[in-house]
């Protein structure tokens, strides 16, 4: 017999919680509208509204169009400014990464890594270094010219949408 309530009360326990939730709902509005009803009377309550939507239509016809224009031209010229000194930081990074590829890999560049190491004497450290490193320098100078070219993309605003 205890299971069978048991049972009883979890089969219509969210079911009667949902009930006496609306139910608390509608006691609750019924209470609040008397009570505005109590406070102001069917005048009050019509006199409420009316004020309310004159403080709404002088708020309305208050409004300065020339403010809002005035700061929107603020906000896209400081907007401006900003997407200038990024494209400036980013122009930056990509010069030196640049110089870092071509410090590493550039055959035209007398000091380079790959130059340096060609030119390796036999049973060098340089010449160990050019054995085991090679691949991994051309790896290097070549993802540093990867991103080099991608962070051009981005300068002016090509990918950020900025302008």
């Amino acid at each position: 017999m205890i299971n069978i309530c048991i049972m009883a009360r979890n089969l219509f326990k969210e079911s009667f919680k949902t009930i006496l939730r609306n139910d608390l709902r509608v006691i609750n509005e019924a209470d609040l509208a008397d009570e505005m009803q109590g406070d102001l009377g069917a005048e009050g309550v019509d006199a409420a509204q009316a004020e309310f939507e004159s403080q709404l239509a002088d708020d309305v016809n208050s409004i300065d169009p020339n403010k809002y224009n005035r700061e929107e031209q603020r906000l896209q010229a400081h907007l401006k400014q900003r997407a200038q000194e990024n494209n400036e930081l980013l122009s930056q990074w990509v010069a030196t990464i640049d110089d870092f590829t071509s410090f590493v890999n550039d055959p035209n560049r007398d000091d380079s890594i790959k130059n340096i190491i060609e030119r390796a004497m036999p049973g060098s450290v340089l010449e160990k270094i050019k054995k085991a490193e090679a691949r991994r320098l051309t790896r290097v100078s070549t993802e540093a010219a990867a991103l080099s070219q991608a962070l051009k993309s981005y300068i002016g605003g090509v990918q950020t949408g900025e302008q």
